[in-house]
């Protein structure tokens, strides 16, 4: 079996675009150094509330669920 500490994280850059209050969810789009990658974005859940707009570092955590939104771990 294999532990989180053999894959370390990877942060990355990340934009936010769209918020859902009520869910409490954002649309994040990967920042990569030559621009937006809109083929890399997705709605995910925060371990913080986010601001629209701000860029921020983290790294998404998926679930084997489907069903779960992954969730943005910001550094």
């Amino acid at each position: 079996m294999t532990t989180q500490a053999e894959y370390p994280f990877v942060y990355e850059n990340f934009r936010v675009v769209a918020t859902h209050s009520e869910e409490k969810s954002y649309y994040i789009v990967r920042m990569k150094s030559q621009g937006i990658d809109i083929d890399d974005c997705c709605w995910c859940s925060a371990n913080q509330p986010l601001e629209l707009g701000k860029m921020i570092q983290g790294y998404l955590r998926f679930f084997p669920d489907l069903n779960n939104t992954p969730t943005l771990i910001l550094k």
